[in-house]
């Protein structure tokens, strides 16, 4: 997931052999909206990873916004490798160079 600029939960991409990808019915772009029922809109990711995460072969019913509609889709979970990445902000944008200018004492 990456969080879009309303800070809303965007899948980036589908791992290879998770849930997701078994499932088939989530795609990258997908908003997500619903766990289990509950809205995680601007939620945060804490929240969000405790309602999505569980044991596995337990299942989670989750909703996207893809455009105009709303999918569900029932996920079976598992271990997944790789399951989160934290992509940098690009340095062009106002507050990597900031972070960059930082100095730290050693």
């Amino acid at each position: 997931f990456r969080a879009d600029k309303t800070g809303a939960l965007v899948v980036n991409s589908v791992v290879a052999g998770g849930p997701a990808d078994l499932h088939g019915g989530v795609s990258a772009g997908d908003t997500l909206l619903k766990v289990d029922g509950e809205l995680v809109i601007r939620k945060p990711l804490s929240v969000v990873s405790s309602l999505l995460l569980g044991p596995p072969d337990t299942t989670v019913l989750v909703t996207f916004q893809r455009g105009e509609e709303e999918v569900e889709a029932e996920l079976t979970r598992s271990t997944v490798k790789n399951l989160m990445t934290v992509q940098a902000a690009p340095l062009t944008s106002p507050m990597a160079q900031q972070a960059s200018a930082l100095k730290f004492p050693a």
